[in-house]
């Protein structure tokens, strides 16, 4: 877990719905039997696929909760430390998704 990621806390902050997770999935909701989520994923069981994980990173909140974080720095130092834990979960993301 990154900093930026523990910073957000996106399983314990986010209010996720049925219609977000449907729209990112590009499924009707009825298709949705369940949705949990978890401390790092999103698990959805779905109709048609079974079980399918959702990484919070894809969600609208996530870029929501970036730029709300951007947007209250008051001071440079602030800014630049968030820049570089910005840097380091792009890192570990991009990381996670060649192993």
């Amino acid at each position: 877990m990154t900093s930026l990621f523990r910073r957000i806390q996106p399983a314990k902050k986010f209010r996720i719905t049925l219609g977000a997770i449907a729209k990112l999935l590009k499924i009707p909701k009825r298709r949705i039997v369940r949705v949990e989520c978890w401390a790092y994923v999103i698990f959805v069981h779905r109709t048609d696929k079974g079980g399918q994980f959702i990484s919070y990173r894809t969600l609208q909140h996530w870029l929501n909760a970036v730029a709300y974080q951007i947007q209250n720095c008051s001071t440079c130092q602030e800014l630049r430390s968030l820049w570089l834990a910005i840097e380091e979960d792009c890192i570990a993301t991009a990381r996670a998704v060649r192993t």
